[in-house]
């Protein structure tokens, strides 16, 4: 559509209609193109340098702010509440024999979950369930793929590494790590309380295995594949004061025996001595001389005092989130394949020295009297790539949980290798 225009003054104003427009000063003629569809459009030609009027702005009206009722905002908690609780049933597994009494507040637990999903990442996985569900011996990856059999973290040796290449392995027993994942692709929490232990843990993802009962056969030790897992800090990174103080009286009883029992509370309660002693806070070369020179007197610390360090904040018990991020497909398949219940290890190669004839030249025999008893010892650090201890895995269902080890007790790993 085109009208003519009237220009009112020189380069002033430029009527159109009942519309006045601004425009650069020309004489001439000069006309008004409008698109028919949109009349807020408007541009004059000839002259390209005339500007664009903007659209025309809505007017926007502030209505107000609603605010929901306390029994709206209640009742969509209990909602979400609900929800969460819900997908944290689905995370158990009737096969796992877990430490009830360890095992964390469903609502601590689900706020530590929550930022990670609650939500078993099966995307990953391209077998059967059957197949996920193999689990193997500590025996049998030892054997098989290399590493300790006591260790969270083990370290397989070289030759093992040349084969396989993998040294991402994370073994965690349920009888003191009560929320590790329990079924393949579940999130979980894995439990410390020397934080300096795992800082160098983190620069890449763990091959998990958490500790299994079978529901039928053996009760022997077994162990699941869970998948790929990344380790890291939770939010907040420790049991707050009043997150422990919340927990069950169960909760604290078991974890202060725990910790005066096993090795890896040594240090704790060297701390917590020498705190009583020096009415400070120790350094860790002091912690260190007391774990050496005094151990029996550092697990003589009252379990009221422990808990009582823990309720000060003196001491924390850090978590970490494990959160599913990949499952080795190929690596599950070749385990399934190559264990079956009653698997044993090939044999030790035979002893090849003999001892040496003494006594009756003929035959080579000597008197009772005249035998010198062998009480030789061979160390385990004397053998290169020592054999896993058979007896100690089949015969015995008790399973070390490796949490931190003591500064010391890292200091003698760096200077002797660990076996196989």
């Amino acid at each position: 559509m085109s009208i003519p225009v009237k220009l009112e003054s020189a380069g002033q104003n430029v009527i159109a209609g009942k519309c006045v427009f601004n425009v650069k000063e020309e004489f001439g003629d000069m006309r008004l193109e409008f698109n028919d569809d949109d009349d807020t459009k408007i541009c004059a030609k000839p002259d390209p340098g005339l500007p664009c009027l903007p659209p025309k702005r809505p007017r926007l009206v502030f209505a107000g702010v609603v605010v929901p009722t306390l029994a709206a905002v209640k009742q969509r908690r209990a909602e979400e509440d609900k929800s969460d609780f819900k997908k944290l049933a689905l995370l158990t597994n009737p096969k796992v024999k877990k430490n009830v009494g360890m095992a964390l507040l469903s609502s601590t637990l689900r706020d530590r979950l929550k930022p990670i999903g609650l939500e078993i990442q099966d995307q990953y996985f391209t077998i059967d369930q059957a197949t996920r569900e193999v689990a193997v011996s500590r025996l049998f990856i030892s054997t098989t793929y290399g590493g300790n059999m006591q260790q969270t973290f083990p370290n397989p040796a070289r030759k093992f590494l040349d084969v396989h290449g993998m040294d991402d392995f994370m073994f965690l027993p349920t009888e003191y790590q009560p929320e590790a994942p329990l079924l393949p692709g579940a999130p979980g929490l894995w439990f410390c309380i020397d934080p300096g232990y795992v800082y160098d843990r983190f620069d890449k993802l763990r091959r998990v295995f958490v500790k299994v009962v079978p529901m039928v056969g053996s009760k022997a030790s077994v162990y699941q594949f869970m998948g790929m897992y990344r380790l890291s800090p939770a939010v907040p990174a420790y049991l707050t004061v009043e997150e422990y103080a919340a927990q069950s009286a169960q909760f604290h009883n078991k974890w202060v025996e725990g910790m005066l029992e096993m090795g890896w509370g040594l240090t704790l309660a060297a701390r917590v001595l020498l705190r009583r002693e020096l009415g400070r806070e120790p350094t860790p070369q002091e912690v260190e001389n007391a774990e050496n020179s005094r151990p029996t007197q550092c697990q003589e610390v009252l379990p009221d005092e422990i808990k009582a360090a823990f309720l000060h904040g003196e001491e924390r018990m850090y978590i970490y989130t494990m959160k599913c991020v990949g499952y080795d497909n190929d690596f599950q398949r070749a385990l399934s394949e190559q264990y079956y219940p009653g698997w044993k290890p090939p044999p030790k190669p035979p002893n090849q020295k003999k001892l040496p004839n003494s006594g009756n030249g003929a035959t080579g025999m000597t008197k009772a009297g005249d035998r010198k008893p062998r009480a030789r010892k061979r160390k385990l650090e004397e053998t290169p790539e020592s054999v896993p201890d058979i007896e100690s895995e089949l015969g015995n269902d008790m399973e070390y949980a490796d949490l931190p080890v003591t500064r010391s007790q890292k200091r003698r790993r760096e200077v002797m290798p660990e076996a196989a």
